[in-house]
């Protein structure tokens, strides 16, 4: 009897104990309600029932009703179950390989937060067929924040970030696509970044669809949003001095038409096509720019070198601006010498030669006195201003010869006898 006695009082203290103080199994001294030094293994039920299977039921304390299961889904697969309506195993973990593909399983959003905000910073959810990388600032009614893919971790910087692959298991650049690019303006398309073959191609389009419409305007620096004015555009060249700077050695540069017409611009030469071929041709050879029907020189229409210009040949006349190899012919010309004019025939003192003189010179050299003789100017040309001012001088001498015979006929008519 005293037995039983002292067992009931040990078991009371036991119960009294257990009830007011801390559980330590491993441990003399627990911290908290169940304190367990060392595994502890539950092992009961059946697997894939949460009424019956391993794990751990939390009680929400206000109305006694189980909220969340941790433990057991089947024999190698455990998670978190949720009791609410349509929640179920909302985040499930693989235990082993080559079973099940998924290693991690999540039914629902994932949030994330920063800090000890009420407001989450991203998330990452999906529907029935895409998934969702979203970024969101901490105040929920602040709009958008920055989705930043491989940024150097700002805790340990002398980690580089690494390189991003969309499509491609081994990126060498910062992003690498393999695949096309859609750009879209709310949910309008307008444009792609995609491939032809070993081609890029860069397409501005309106719409919703790929092909649903022709090409829109393609902006390249454009400075309405920044209210830049300066940006330039290059091509195989990353100083470009122009708002177009296209860089080449040889080849095509530039080409603006259709196969039949354009305008062709290569390194040293323009060329403009018609019916699918060069009918114009503007080239540039040293210091020389020539203007041809071919792209040989031989064809050369106009050629421009320094301040000399020449048409139909290439070799420009020593001293002359413009040399022609060939016929010319105008409407008007006009010729202004630097020279005197050679009114200087009708000054008194100008010694003009005799009807004797000029006779004799006629007789003597075939051609009149300070003109050129024919075999002089089929070696030198004909000098147009400084020929009409010889023939000009010639004129003038002409008109006193004529104006002397006439007062010679005026004093002969003085002579002869008058009519009665």
């Amino acid at each position: 009897m005293k037995k039983n006695l002292l067992f009931l009082f040990l078991l009371l203290l036991f119960i009294t104990e257990s009830f007011s103080q801390n559980v330590g199994i491993g441990t003399n001294t627990p911290a908290f309600r169940l304190d367990v030094l060392g595994r502890m293994r539950v092992k009961t039920g059946t697997l894939g029932n949460v009424s019956s299977s391993s794990g751990i039921w939390f009680e929400d304390y206000r109305n006694g009703v189980n909220q969340m299961f941790f433990g057991m889904k089947d024999s190698i697969r455990g998670g978190f179950y949720g009791s609410g309506a349509g929640i179920g195993w909302d985040l499930v973990f693989n235990t082993r390989s080559g079973v099940f593909s998924d290693k991690f399983d999540i039914n629902g959003p994932v949030n994330f937060r920063s800090g000890s905000t009420d407001y989450f910073s991203g998330s990452i959810f999906a529907d029935s067929n895409d998934i969702y990388f979203n970024a969101k600032k901490s105040n929920s009614s602040a709009g958008r924040g920055n989705l930043v893919l491989q940024f150097t971790d700002p805790r340990n910087p002398s980690l580089v970030a690494g390189n991003i692959g969309v499509g491609i298991d081994s990126p060498f650049y910062k992003l690498s696509l393999n695949g096309d690019m859609a750009m879209y303006n709310g949910n309008s398309f307008i444009g792609f970044f995609g491939n032809n073959g070993s081609d890029l191609l860069i397409n501005s389009k309106t719409g919703s669809t790929l092909g649903g419409t022709s090409p829109d305007n393609l902006l390249l620096q454009y400075s309405s949003v920044l209210g830049a004015t300066t940006g330039r555009v290059g091509i195989s060249t990353n100083a470009p001095t122009g708002k177009l700077h296209v860089y080449g050695t040889s080849g095509e540069l530039f080409r603006a038409g259709n196969s039949t017409t354009a305008i062709q611009m290569s390194d040293d030469f323009i060329q403009f096509i018609g019916a699918g071929a060069g009918k114009f041709f503007m080239q540039l050879a040293g210091n020389n720019l020539t203007l041809s029907n071919s792209s040989g020189n031989n064809s050369a229409i106009l050629t421009l070198n320094g301040s000399q210009v020449t048409i139909g040949q290439i070799t420009p006349a020593t001293g002359y601006k413009l040399s022609v190899g060939g016929k010319a012919i105008c409407e008007e010309l006009k010729v202004q010498l630097q020279g005197n004019w050679p009114d200087y025939v009708f000054k008194k003192d100008y010694q003009l030669k005799s009807f004797d003189e000029l006779r004799s010179f006629i007789q003597q050299n075939n051609h009149l006195p300070n003109i050129p003789k024919a075999s002089e100017l089929e070696k030198t040309g004909i000098e147009v201003g400084e020929m009409q001012r010889k023939m000009m001088e010639k004129i003038e001498e002409l008109t006193l010869y004529i104006l002397q015979l006439e007062q010679q006929m005026q004093e002969m008519k003085k002579q002869l006898p008058s009519k009665s």
